[in-house]
């Protein structure tokens, strides 16, 4: 169970991060 507890804060946080980094490349790429 505290395998998957882990995992799965793992996974929010990664997507978390990718969320923002692509957030971060639209701003960049759409304000030239």
């Amino acid at each position: 169970m505290a395998i998957f507890d882990s995992l799965g804060k793992y996974r929010n946080t990664g997507l978390l991060i990718l969320r923002v980094g692509l957030g971060i490349m639209m701003m960049t790429h759409g304000f030239p």
